[in-house]
């Protein structure tokens, strides 16, 4: 074989080599963003230390609950305003997701049906951008009650609390920036009420889910891959009370110190984002973050 012919035969082989690692590099399924909840960090006394040691770990997102980072009414305190300055300076690439929950955050003034509610959102999603430059913003039913209270919500919706819930992010999501990535946190929905919430949410609107249960002790993909076909092409991201325990439920310490198990790896080209709940103790879920990540 001549010197040309050989050179050529390399430069063959070179290209084949690369080829089939871009190949590979395309069917390796990409791990979504990782999430976590930020108050339990927050409130420690070293908290910028903290904050760290959790995006080393690969944390590169934060889903903060309105209800912990205000006060009612939903304005800062100067404390409040500063420790979020500080972690968002340390952070400003980083995911930072707004959580309201209206049942809770109206401080008991508004009813559901109320545009006085919607006009509230819309304030707090805009300073929220302010502040954070964040653009997702979750309003969360999770642990709303499953019928609706006020009159003017029996008036307008009957005692379905779901169609209380849809209206209202319905009306948010028309009254907020396409930039704005607006999420729905729902309540453990049955089948029927997965296929209406398909059917009447706006299509920008993604979908929060818990697993199949509150707590669940393992999940697989195929569940999540009925819902994903359930809800249609919309987001979905995973935000599962895991490994902190501070609702009250009991689960062994090995769940909550050890590595995380009975999460199938199939799982990973289904979710848009992964949000973990560190305990308050957070240097106790190192471990456990660790292996999410």
């Amino acid at each position: 074989m001549d010197a040309i012919s050989a050179s050529r035969v390399r430069l063959v082989l070179v290209a084949l080599v690369l080829l089939c690692g871009t190949l590979a590099a395309e069917d390796e399924p990409q791990s979504p963003p990782l999430l976590s909840e930020l108050p339990a960090i927050a409130r420690q006394p070293n908290r910028d230390a903290e904050f760290q040691r959790l995006r080393q770990l690969g944390v590169d997102g934060w889903w903060v609950h309105a209800r912990q980072a205000f006060d009612a009414p939903l304005s800062p305190t100067p404390a409040q305003r500063e420790t979020l300055g500080s972690l968002v300076t340390q952070a400003k690439d980083d995911r930072w997701m707004l959580v309201l929950h209206p049942l809770l955050a109206n401080d008991g003034t508004l009813a559901l049906s109320d545009e006085a509610l919607v006009r509230r959102i819309k304030r707090l999603a805009k300073e929220w951008r302010s502040w954070t430059g964040g653009r997702d913003l979750v309003l969360s039913f999770l642990d709303a009650p499953p019928r609706t209270q006020e009159l003017r919500d029996i008036l307008a919706y009957g005692r379905d609390a779901q169609a209380a819930h849809v209206d209202l992010v319905r009306r948010v999501a028309a009254a907020l920036p396409r930039k704005t990535r607006i999420w729905m946190q729902p309540q453990q929905p049955t089948t029927t009420q997965w296929i209406d919430l398909r059917q009447q949410l706006p299509d920008r609107v993604g979908v929060v889910w818990s697993g199949p249960e509150r707590l669940s002790a393992a999940i697989d993909a195929d569940e999540a891959a009925r819902i994903r076909s359930t809800i249609g092409e919309r987001r979905l991201l995973l935000r599962e009370h895991y490994p902190g325990n501070q609702y009250g439920e009991r689960m062994p310490l090995s769940q909550n110190l050890g590595a995380l198990q009975q999460r199938d790896a199939g799982l990973i080209p289904l979710l848009d984002g992964y949000v973990a709940v560190p305990m308050d103790s957070w240097a106790a879920s190192r471990l456990t973050l660790q292996t999410i990540a």
